[in-house]
Formats: C-alpha cells, structure tokens, sequence
C-alpha cells in the first residue's frame, strides 16, 4: 500500500530508507583484577561487534625479563564476543609455584586487522 497524507494524497515515488549496522569489532581490556592477589588474578577482556578475535597471547613475564607464563588463543574457554577472562594462579609453564614479587604481563589481541596490545605490573604476594 502507498502512504497518504490527511487530505488524502497519495505519494508519488516509493519512499525507502537504507540503512547498515556497523559490525565494527572494538575491544576493550580491564586492569587485571585482584592485584596485588594471593591465590589467583583475572584478565578480563570484552569483545564487540561480530569478529571473534584472531588471536589472544598473554605473557607474564619476571622483572629480571624470563618469560615465565604464556597464555595463547588455545587456553582460553569459549572465546566468543562479550567478556572472556584469563585467570592465572600465579604459577610457572611447569605449574609451579612462582616466588613472591613484582611480575610484568603483556596482552595482545589481533582481530581482522586490529591489534590492542596493553601491558602493566602485577603483584603476586603468598
């Protein structure tokens, strides 16, 4: 059916209107939470838009400069758009207790041709 105005007249050319969603992928990174932490720390990171990131590293890294964990892609449960989190225990590659101090993390996340890339201190205190 044609539209009408109040005095009856009729349009006079199909009116549309086009529009498009922006899918735009943007990503944002929280500070990692708690910190200073005894027994556990959360990175977590949420994702929008309809891209599921490429890739997702998170390194920790010793301030004498040994990489001491490194999370990639494949560790993380479910990587999806929305929030998503790493959880690291405060342990070595082998699973072994590291000693208290001051640790480095470094997080990268590549999606399409975007790369977020944040780093910060951690403190692991037993």
């Amino acid at each position: 059916g044609e539209a009408r105005d109040a005095s009856g007249n009729g349009s006079s050319s199909p009116y549309e209107i086009m529009f498009q969603v922006k899918g735009e992928t943007t990503i944002s990174l929280s500070p990692p939470y708690p910190n200073p932490f005894h027994h556990k720390t959360n990175f977590e990171f949420v994702v929008t838009g309809s891209q599921i990131p490429d890739n997702v590293r998170l390194q920790i890294i010793s301030l004498s400069g040994k990489l001491v964990e490194d999370f990639s892609t494949d560790d993380i449960n479910d990587l999806r758009i929305g929030t998503n989190t790493i959880s690291w225990a405060g342990l070595d590659e082998y699973g072994q207790p590291l000693p208290n101090g001051v640790y480095i993390f470094r997080i990268t996340i590549q999606c399409n041709n975007v790369v977020l890339q944040k780093a910060g201190k951690i403190v692991l205190v037993r």
